[in-house]
């Protein structure tokens, strides 16, 4: 390089005095415009407490909380666990190294009707659990396990790799924790539990459609698992109790599946389509609907055929051949058993990427399937995670097991955005003015508790709604009478599952000498149990129109107007874990704190180990020109310039 060069490379290192003068002054500006319509929104709030006295509850009855842990526990002292995870990607010449952990602490809880509930904190080494998996991938692999095709070709994020099975080592720990221990009755995981089954069964439908699931064809000890078994475990949670899944819109078919695979199963009778619409209760209009359905999702394990009606059978109002016939449905016998067939196959899959046979690849398929030796994807892990949680829910319903999902950070905003404006819009819900438009709900609800603090005291929660009002949009009908309110899906007109998980905020910490200093606000989820979301006399207290071709009606689980006892069961639970003078923890959860504390410990050990082993294997490789191999040329272009700031550090110190 000559001098010239030299000396113009130097003087492009100089900043611009005079931009940057401009830059820090926009950026002062800016932020004083931001600050200020914030200032601005807590004025609105400053003084209104009409969201603390509609929108919260505060506090909660320790005798009502002693009865109702009796009734749900059956007992006033229960274990319970405490589960987080951790994950980390590492890169070293063409090798992709995935880390994923899931670590949990155990403990009791005891209620009393004196002093309420308290939760003791782990004792030994045997109320820790873990489970954890390195896994290394050859980049010319990464396009198998985790590309996905769009338009441009296939895309590859290598990130989706350790969160899917940071995910699936949190659900298969639970699992697993919950089965061999009858005694756990509480289940805590920092995670929204609602939004993974969202998320999961929402992103693999073409996935399935297009037969890429690994688990298809595999043998299990009920037979072979099919296309229509895997469908049928992506969407078909089912509860007597609850009346779900409903019979509606895209959850059509799989209420009709569910009502033929009982009458099977149970009665040992096949049924009629006339049968079906009252089984079900589903609207006559949807019958040619429900039909197409069948014949393209199931039409290999449902047989549909016409049969002509009897002089006193009701006519059907479907015709085919312009001749009135009642449709026979009748499903295979082995469709009952595919819930069996799923479990086993889940758990034998999930088992051999945590514990993989020796010599063999955790991401490879090494048990007894049609694809021995092809990769699992990142879609196969995630349905693998949305299998157990099925399996972890059906357990919590089975056996009164209470399942929380805590979430620290969320920028949801379906409670200002659609439930509040859904019970003003069913007259349930009357406010003087209107919500300032924070960026989340979170946002809002800590605002207000901090400007409000006089009148809002620690612990508070907001109602529980459910949480298919995040899929809902509002519209305006007047016409509808009071305690019912007109709405349709926010995209694609698509509505998720009703009455299955609710959700609420909660606030569990404020400074006794200033009720300003709080802790921050966090949001719960958890299963709708029937003993709690469906009232004896079949009311709800809400009602939601929505039209999908036909006029249907959605029954949400929703606590506004009357007070639910597992609310200020689980408030209670929540607030003896979050009492901890800790200030990291203070006002979280203790268990969950302690659970974090020993993943990031034991992933900051795991890091080190994974670097060190990588690098003796590179070491021992005796490759020429490694620099070449081993790192993009950015990479290698900062590491030249670490080390050449830190020369020019040295030097300037040594004058």
């Amino acid at each position: 390089m000559t001098q010239s060069f030299k000396d113009e490379y130097h003087r492009s290192l100089l900043p611009s005095l005079a931009q940057e003068d401009r830059t820090i002054e926009n950026l002062r500006r800016s932020t004083t415009t931001l600050l200020s319509e914030f200032v601005s929104k807590l004025d609105t709030l400053r003084g209104n407490e009409e969201i603390s006295k509609k929108i919260i509850k505060q506090g909660f009855s320790k005798t009502k909380v002693f009865e109702e842990a009796i009734k749900f526990f059956g007992s006033d002292e229960v274990r319970y666990i405490a589960i987080d995870g951790t994950e980390f990607e590492q890169n070293t010449l063409d090798i992709l190294v995935f880390y994923s952990g899931a670590f949990g602490y155990s403990g009791f809880v005891r209620f009393s009707d004196s002093y309420g509930v308290v939760a003791d904190p782990p004792q030994s080494e045997e109320d820790s659990f873990s489970l954890s998996s390195a896994i290394p991938l050859s980049e010319e692999f990464s396009s198998e396990v985790f590309g996905e095709p769009t338009e441009g070709g296939i895309e590859v994020d290598s990130g989706k790799v350790p969160s899917s099975l940071m995910r699936l080592s949190e659900y298969f720990l639970a699992y697993n924790c919950i089965k061999k221990d009858e005694t756990i009755k509480i289940v805590i995981m920092d995670r929204t539990i609602s939004g993974d089954i969202a998320h999961i069964s929402w992103k693999l439908r073409e996935y399935i459609k297009q037969g890429k699931c690994f688990l298809e064809g595999y043998e299990t000890s009920l037979g072979k698992i099919t296309r229509e078994d895997l469908e049928l475990g992506r969407m078909l949670i089912d509860n007597d109790d609850l009346k779900i899944p409903s019979a509606r819109s895209h959850l059509l078919k799989f209420a009709a599946m569910k009502a033929m695979i009982d009458a099977k199963e149970k009665l040992g009778r096949t049924l009629t389509l006339s049968d079906l619409v009252l089984e079900i209760g589903m609207k006559e209009e949807r019958k040619e609907k429900l039909l197409k359905d069948l014949r393209e999702t199931f039409g290999r394990i449902v047989k549909i055929t016409p049969r002509p009606l009897f002089k006193d059978t009701p006519a059907s109002s479907l015709h085919l051949e312009k001749k009135q016939e009642d449709i026979l449905l009748e499903v295979n016998s082995e469709v009952k058993y595919y819930w069996d067939r799923l479990i086993e196959a889940a758990l034998v899959a999930t088992g051999s990427i945590f514990n993989p046979p020796q010599d063999s690849h955790p991401m490879r398929i090494n048990f007894d399937s049609p694809r021995r030796g092809s990769w699992i994807t990142t879609d196969d892990i995630d349905y693998l995670s949305l299998i157990l949680i099925y399996a972890i829910l059906r357990e919590s319903w089975k056996k009164n097991r209470l399942l929380l999902g805590i979430v620290k950070d969320t920028a949801s905003n379906e409670l200002v955005k659609t439930v509040i404006p859904v019970l003003e819009s069913a007259r349930l819900l009357k406010l003087s003015r209107e919500l300032p438009k924070f960026a989340s709900d979170k946002m809002l609800l800590q605002a207000n508790s901090v400007v409000n603090s006089g009148v809002l005291s620690t612990p508070w929660r907001t109602f529980e709604y459910d949480v298919c009002f995040r899929t809902i949009t509002p519209k305006n009908d007047p016409k509808l009478e009071k305690g019912e309110c007109r709405v349709e899906g926010a995209f694609e007109n698509v509505i998720t599952n009703e009455r299955m998980f609710v959700k609420s905020y909660f606030q569990l910490w404020s400074s006794p000498t200033n009720p300003s200093v709080r802790s921050h606000v966090f949001l719960y989820d958890r299963p709708c149990y029937p003993q709690y979301e469906m009232s004896e006399e079949g009311r709800s207290e809400l009602v939601l129109k929505h039209r999908d071709s036909v006029e249907e009606t959605i029954i949400p689980a929703i606590h506004f107007a009357s007070e639910s006892p597992i609310s200020e069961l689980v408030l209670a639970i929540l607030y003896c874990m979050g009492q901890d003078p800790i200030p990291e923890a203070l006002g979280h959860n203790y268990p969950l704190f302690l659970a974090d504390k020993k993943a990031k410990s034991i992933e900051s050990e795991a890091e080190r180990a994974c670097v060190s082993a990588i690098e003796l294997e590179v070491a021992r490789s005796k490759l020429d020109q490694q620099i070449l191999f081993e790192d993009r040329f950015r990479d290698y272009r900062d590491l030249i310039e670490r080390k050449r700031k830190t020369k020019s550090r040295k030097s300037a110190g040594g004058r």
